[in-house]
């Protein structure tokens, strides 16, 4: 499946009114999920929901090539030392945003729910997360001494 085009309009206008339940949403998902560290400490990860959520939106707002929805364990870079906090962050704030586009789409007629949508979406929660969690895997203490580190990998 090859798909080039943007979010339709309407629907990003709705997921941006949702704005502040998705924000609340992924901030009582990232309360659920596991803390492999101080820096993965969900009170200080939610404060960059609002500025994460926006960067998403305006990245929607644009021109998104979707070849096919990444399988489930492609969705994110693998951090094998477990300290990376981003991982915990992004599932939620993905899993935030589809169950908002979800409850958006509901509210069409079926003709105008596309998987399109949806895969728009991951694709762009998960590009920014594979920025973000590469970024923060280049300055880990840990970074190529966790069996497996891809960063290991690659200078041996």
């Amino acid at each position: 499946m090859h798909y080039s085009g943007r979010m339709d309009p309407a629907i990003l206008r709705a997921l941006r009114a949702r704005a502040p339940f998705i924000r609340k949403h992924w901030d009582t998902l990232l309360h659920v999920e596991p803390v492999n560290g101080p820096l993965a400490n969900p009170d200080t990860l939610a404060h960059l929901i609002p500025s994460s959520l926006e960067q998403i939106f305006q990245a929607l707002s644009h021109p998104v090539k979707v070849h096919a929805l990444p399988a489930p364990k492609e969705c994110l870079i693998d951090c094998h030392c477990g300290n990376n906090p981003y991982i915990a962050y992004f599932i939620a704030g993905e899993q935030a945003l589809v169950e908002a586009l979800v409850l958006v789409q509901v509210g069409l007629p079926q003709i105008a729910r596309t998987g399109h949508d949806l895969a728009e979406v991951q694709f762009v929660v998960r590009h920014l997360a594979r920025d973000e969690i590469d970024g923060f895997c280049g300055i880990c203490v840990h970074r190529g001494t966790a069996r497996g580190c891809r960063h290991a990998l690659a200078a041996g």
